[in-house]
């Protein structure tokens, strides 16, 4: 349980750990439901990417990035895939905590208390990007913070 009282689903964690060990999905994207449980994201379906193809991976990462809405949080793991011009292949889980600036002050309230309970869930993350503005969310800037990560 976080220190906000919400509960983790726990199918949400078999779903983070199946992306970290077999990256059968593009990203992860989680909501709290009733003020009660962290649970995936239904309404952002899942995308399979087994390249790394910088950009495949940048076209999915836009795609995400448009389905989110401004007024409702979210919690999205995406895994960075893609080889960087000196040829490195780079495969790294980012935790990005969406959290518009049209967001109610409750909803910003219960997702920023309960973010980093969320994220000692995730074992294995690289990096973590907050956002409160689509601009924010910027792969390339993205990308090239993962590249530093060795």
């Amino acid at each position: 349980m976080t220190s906000a009282g919400v509960k983790v689903d726990s199918a949400l964690v078999s779903m983070f750990d199946e992306l970290k060990i077999r990256h059968t999905q593009a990203f992860l994207v989680a909501k709290i439901v009733n003020k009660q449980m962290v649970q995936a994201d239904q309404s952002i379906p899942p995308r399979q990417c087994h390249e790394n193809d910088r950009a495949l991976n940048q076209s999915i990462f836009q795609e995400l990035k448009e389905q989110l809405q401004d007024d409702e949080p979210r919690y999205i793991v995406f895994d960075f895939r893609f080889t960087t011009d000196e040829g490195q292949i780079v495969n790294k889980l980012a935790f990005i905590f969406w959290c518009s600036d049209n967001c109610g002050v409750g909803s910003k309230m219960i997702y920023a208390s309960t973010k980093d309970s969320v994220k000692k869930l995730f074992k294995g993350l690289a990096v973590e990007f907050q956002a409160s503005e689509k601009d924010d969310l910027d792969y390339d800037r993205m990308a090239s913070e993962i590249e530093k990560k060795k």
